[in-house]
């Protein structure tokens, strides 16, 4: 980068011409070479991009009474915002994180009023297990009889000397709590990380439990797992 000094013809020059860019900044008027611009659409950014395009839509699409629904809602079974855990998800924020969730657990569904029977989940022991070329998440839980949508999120592996899991965990699969008992993750675990773990390591997994009737959403947070 280089600092470049105008006459009294000329004051200031911005923007870019061919492979030079000149602009303003703190060190006063600069030119320097353009950078090259790197994609940023990659698939996960270009998902989350139209899963919440998407979410805008079925917003959009509800009725003004089940909107007031969603925001009641809310309002009454309140869910901390990630990024700020003072202050509560409002109505729309609340709908929108319940459809990221259906969305991966039935591709495109609409739930449009939340008023539907609630459930619980009183324990969720969470396995990983190898069999062979193989790869099974199953979950031994306790939960009271509604429609639930199990979800799972899992890591690469995790390195012996990590005490915490850092890493994000990555959707792999989703079953019908009240049909199926466990689910094949060899195909999207191989896909996402290239190799499957062995036996004895340890990976990250997160679980969430969907209720099919109500707005109703149940997270075990992501913890280590030993692969049995």
């Amino acid at each position: 980068m280089a600092r470049i000094k105008y006459s009294a013809l000329v004051t200031e020059i911005a923007g870019s011409i061919g492979g030079t860019t000149f602009q303003r900044n703190a060190y006063g008027f600069t030119v320097k070479n353009k950078p090259n611009m790197i994609n940023p659409g990659r698939s996960a950014q270009k998902f989350r991009q139209n899963l919440f395009n998407n979410n805008i839509q079925k917003w959009k699409s509800l009725s003004q009474l089940n909107r007031d629904r969603w925001i009641a809602y809310a309002g009454t079974y309140p869910v901390a915002s990630k990024k700020n855990p003072d202050s509560n998800l409002n109505g729309y924020n609340y709908f929108e994180k319940y459809h990221n969730f259906l969305t991966l657990a039935s591709n495109n569904g609409l739930l449009e009023n939340p008023n539907g029977m609630r459930g619980d989940v009183t324990s969720a022991d969470i396995i990983i297990n190898r069999d062979g070329a193989t790869l099974f998440a199953n979950v031994s839980d306790t939960v009271t009889s509604v429609n639930w949508w199990v979800i799972v999120e899992i890591t690469n592996v995790v390195p012996a000397s990590q005490i915490y899991v850092q890493q994000t965990p990555f959707y792999v699969g989703r079953y019908n709590r009240n049909i199926d008992t466990d689910i094949d993750i060899t195909t999207p675990y191989f896909n996402k990380f290239g190799r499957l773990p062995e036996t004895g390591d340890r990976v990250g997994v997160k679980i969430i439990y969907l209720n099919r009737s109500a707005g109703q959403f149940i997270i075990f947070p992501l913890q280590p797992i030993t692969v049995l």
